[in-house]
């Protein structure tokens, strides 16, 4: 019987015969009883978002029948689009050390959501404690409010959430429906909301307790609610991604980290650390299936003007009449 962890064991020489640029990935096919042991030579051209949202028809009509919440990954072994719907994820957590291209794969995140934002009644919640990723994004009409900087406002922000949950769980069950998408279905077309945090350290070292307790809370319960969170951190270690948080998101997506500690704290297994950086990384689905892709890289020139809004969204004003910084909002989008 063979083990992957011989082949771990020989990495280096097999490297070396191969000639290889990189450590190769061993990658096991439990399903299949196959180990695939990946070399990389040369570079892997850059993958266009604009192409595959072309190529694939992402934003056909036939294609959104299939696909509630499609969003565009990047290409597997150069010529095969990878392309994901969050709503059956349900939720996602990425990892990946400085220059792995992790930031550039959320923004083609955004970017193919917001492509279809109009058709799928799409509402953004964007969380930015580095005050510098998603500030380009505070025009588009389809944010639910403006980039949350502050760490007291996620608070505030993560409670609204919830309780928007619990009012959705209970209006589904006074009409029948089991969920969002039935709802959507038979009743009202109410808004998906996509919740997605770039810097999940710095939010859990403000105030780990009630952060972590609060976003593991929403998302036990907002999967039916037709609420989904992505959750983004470059430090993938266990007193950031705990075993709570990471009990709750099903799908993983791994960049290149420094060690094989970090790779083994977001995908229970060894292999980010081999990884060559810029957009090189690891998709490990809710059912256990690991794949190699390329990061997207999506252009501002054809998507910019998704971004476009006449009125910039205004955060309220802290008074006794508003009660909550975001009560408004959600009653807005409640109305929609």
């Amino acid at each position: 019987k063979t083990r992957p962890a011989k082949f771990e064991n020989l990495a280096g020489d097999m490297a070396l015969q191969m000639r290889s640029s990189s450590l190769p990935l061993v990658r096991p096919a439990y399903q299949e009883g196959l180990i695939f042991v990946e070399f990389m030579y040369g570079e892997h051209p850059p993958v266009k978002l604009e192409t595959i949202l072309e190529s694939e028809g992402v934003t056909s009509a036939e294609f959104l029948s299939k696909n509630e919440l499609p969003v565009v990954f990047g290409t597997i072994d150069i010529d095969k689009p990878l392309v994901v719907d969050l709503a059956k994820l349900p939720h996602l957590l990425i990892a990946g050390s400085t220059g792995s291209g992790k930031s550039i794969f959320l923004h083609s995140i955004i970017k193919s959501l917001l492509t279809n934002a109009d058709e799928i009644n799409l509402k953004l919640v964007l969380v930015d404690p580095k005050f510098v990723e998603f500030s380009s994004y505070n025009d588009s009409k389809f944010l639910m409010y403006p980039v949350i900087n502050d760490v007291d406002l996620s608070i505030e922000m993560l409670d609204q959430l919830i309780d928007e949950v619990e009012r959705r769980l209970r209006v589904f069950k006074k009409y029948g429906c089991r969920d969002a998408e039935e709802y959507r279905k038979k009743v009202k077309k109410i808004p998906y909301i996509v919740l997605i945090i770039d810097e999940l350290a710095d939010l859990i070292k403000a105030d780990k307790k009630i952060i972590e307790h609060k976003l593991c809370l929403l998302i036990q319960k907002c999967r039916a609610a037709g609420i989904f969170v992505i959750a983004a951190t470059q430090h993938p270690s266990s007193k950031v991604i705990t075993g709570d948080i990471k009990a709750n998101f099903p799908a993983k997506v791994a960049f290149k980290v420094s060690t094989h500690t970090h790779s083994r704290v977001i995908l229970d297994r060894n292999g980010a650390e081999r990884l060559l950086g810029r957009g090189d990384g690891l998709f490990l689905d809710d059912s256990g299936v690991m794949k190699r892709f390329k990061g997207a890289i999506g252009t501002m020139t054809k998507s910019e003007k998704v971004f476009i809004k006449k009125k910039k969204p205004v955060a309220p004003a802290r008074t006794r009449e508003t009660g909550s910084l975001l009560a408004n909002i959600i009653k807005a989008v409640n109305s929609t």
